[in-house]
């Protein structure tokens, strides 16, 4: 707790001329409860290696360290508490005439070890070098390897219980004329990579029966998805049976870290629009979800403004472009700004 509450402070200084008069909002990722990366399996007490599930730490330190940061938001949906002891406090508010929907998706989500044991042998892995955290099973690197097999109907995205929140959250935002957004840690396809040939089953491409549950539960309410966590900025849009049928995603660019992730598909977009970029257009991601990429700002730091109009039912996404000494410059990020009209 001393450790985090350091860590805490250097925020709360970092940040304060911004939130200390605007409304705002925060969600916890992977890091906030000291886990390099999160499967946590209904709030559950990791028992093995991180790739089993669970929290590493205390179920009481996970409730402190997350209601820090949250604990100023409307009531939770379903408090709980869950699993082994830890609470949830995914939930939805309405200001300056938008609705927002506050969720957590590393929470609820199923852990690979489940689906490797259930449905495949490990032979079609290439297995990262042996560090001192257990990696086995975490990330694909065969670039022939076909990742749709990792999928179960039974794996968890965002959880039975969130995803019926969500399905109402949505109906209410589409009878209420107005427009909305979803704020979730990760992006909800596999546009944000290490290698070209990479798969990572800590993106939220994957489960991808969960994540397809979840993208109907937004269905085609007036809504922006939009997320932290993977060091890049990317905007596409998210299809679920066909391109296209679901919402655009923005992942903000990284502000405070390096860039470190890229998109470069191994392959050229289809029915891309003329002169845009060989990475922009229709894709199949590394688990084969469909996206169709408007724009990624590989190796550019910067920061997201989104701007809502009500009146014109339009949302416009921007990336704001900064050097090293993270200070703004004029430098137009290809794809960005973006106009959603609803």
């Amino acid at each position: 707790m001393k450790n985090y509450l350091e860590k805490y402070r250097k925020f709360g200084e970092a940040f304060r001329e911004l939130m200390r008069d605007r409304p705002t909002i925060m969600i916890t990722d992977d890091h906030d409860v000291f886990a390099n990366d999160l499967w946590g399996k209904g709030g559950l007490r990791m028992k093995g290696d991180r790739t089993t599930g669970g929290y590493p730490t205390h179920p009481a330190w996970v409730n402190a360290a997350e209601f820090t940061q949250t604990g100023h938001l409307p009531d939770p949906a379903d408090p709980g508490p869950h699993g082994d002891g830890v609470r949830a406090y995914y939930t939805s508010l309405e200001y300056g005439g938008v609705h927002f929907a506050v969720l957590e998706d590393r929470k609820f989500k199923s852990a690979p070890s489940e689906v490797i044991k259930e449905l495949i042998a490990p032979e079609g892995f290439q297995f990262p070098k042996k560090r001192k955290t257990d990696f086995k099973i975490e990330v694909v690197l065969d670039p022939d390897y076909d990742c749709t097999q990792l999928d179960d109907p039974k794996l968890q995205l965002l959880g039975a219980s969130q995803e019926e929140f969500l399905t109402s959250w949505s109906q209410k935002v589409r009878k209420s004329g107005q427009l909305g957004a979803v704020l979730s840690q990760s992006p909800w396809a596999h546009v944000a990579m290490y290698s070209p040939t990479t798969a990572d089953t800590d993106s939220n491409a994957w489960p991808q029966s969960g994540r397809n549950r979840a993208l109907k539960a937004i269905g085609d309410a007036p809504v922006v998805m939009l997320h932290g966590d993977v060091h890049l900025g990317t905007l596409f849009r998210h299809g679920i049976d066909a391109f296209n049928d679901g919402p655009v995603s923005y992942s903000f660019p990284s502000f405070s870290s390096r860039a470190s992730r890229r998109w470069e598909p191994l392959v050229e977009g289809m029915n891309r629009e003329p002169g845009r970029p060989k990475n922009t257009g229709q894709f199949h991601d590394r688990f084969g979800n469909k996206v169709t990429v408007h724009g990624a700002g590989n190796g550019i730091n910067g920061y997201a403004m989104i701007r809502f109009d009500g009146e014109r039912k339009e949302i416009e996404l921007q990336f704001h472009a900064m050097n090293e000494e993270r200070k703004p410059i004029q430098r137009a990020v290809e794809g960005w700004p973006h106009t959603v009209k609803f």
